[in-house]
């Protein structure tokens, strides 16, 4: 695996935090923060990939800007699936202004 080094100045209490959880672990302090990092990026990723996804299902952003947040174009089910709700939340309103237009008929 490639790598590149980070330098970052923190806390003495968190660094002592941090020790004291390594030492627990019997992991190295620079261990722990690596996979602690990691697993932090990946739900960070994971959010804000499904907040993407929600605004694009609910029609709130387009393809192009879809691309631009995530870097990619939306994947052939993620359209489909959109295309799809959209056309389920058309036919339920068509299906509400059916019921609402026959009871003001009565």
């Amino acid at each position: 695996m490639d790598t590149e080094q980070l330098n970052l100045r923190v806390n003495k209490e968190l660094l002592k935090d941090i020790g004291e959880i390594a030492r627990v672990l019997k992991v190295s302090k620079a261990e722990w923060i690596k996979v602690r990092l990691a697993e932090l990026v990946a739900k960070e990723q994971f959010s804000i990939y499904r907040n993407v996804e929600d605004e694009y299902f609910m029609g709130r952003i387009n393809n192009k800007q879809y691309a631009d947040k995530l870097g990619f174009k939306p994947p052939q089910d993620v359209k489909k699936a959109r295309k799809q709700l959209k056309q389920i939340g058309k036919d339920t309103l068509n299906a509400i202004n059916k019921r609402i237009h026959k009871k003001n008929q009565q």
